[in-house]
């Protein structure tokens, strides 16, 4: 169960900018990280060692805000998960031992707390959803990974601690 500590709620004074890309590899050339195309499967980091189909997982060495954990997904060459179907949901769910690690951050948030959700990369949210409707405390999102039938989403906090689950793409 949560702790009931008591957080402010991040109202129009917070930035959900996406950190700046790390810097380019040496071996990017000239090529300025502004033009440098998204990672793939064969750029991830070896510490990506969850894998399923083009999905490759981390999770976060320690536990972050929301924002902090995209900083970290960023520097380690990806960035939150993007969930959209029930097979990865389900994955993370299943992978992680929910009595160390009750929640994870995902790399949902709702900017304007009006119900319009969007992935960190400002793709809105599409047809799968896994929200737990009587849930909600913020614009970021995090996922309980309790077994089935939990795995459910729900909005939170973005200064909340907790650890986060970074995808790097293919």
């Amino acid at each position: 169960m949560r702790s009931v500590l008591a957080f402010a709620i991040c109202l129009g004074a917070c930035s959900f900018s996406l950190p700046p890309e790390s810097a380019p590899s040496p071996d990017a050339g000239a090529q300025s990280v502004d033009d440098a195309a998204p990672p793939t499967n064969a750029a991830c980091p070896a510490d990506y060692t969850l894998t399923a189909g083009a999905h490759k997982l981390l999770f976060t060495d320690l536990a972050y805000t929301w924002q902090d954990a995209q900083a970290f997904c960023a520097a380690h060459a990806g960035h939150l998960v993007k969930i959209e179907d029930a097979a990865l949901d389900n994955l993370i769910r299943d992978s992680i031992d929910d009595a160390v690690t009750p929640f994870v951050w995902i790399g949902l948030y709702d900017p304007q707390q009006n119900l319009t959700y969007k992935w960190y990369d400002d793709t809105p949210l599409g047809a799968y959803k896994n929200f737990d409707a009587t849930k909600t405390n913020g614009p970021c999102v995090d996922k309980d990974t309790a077994p089935a039938p939990k795995g459910t989403w729900h909005p939170w906090d973005c200064s909340f601690v907790q650890p986060g689950v970074c995808e790097c793409d293919g």
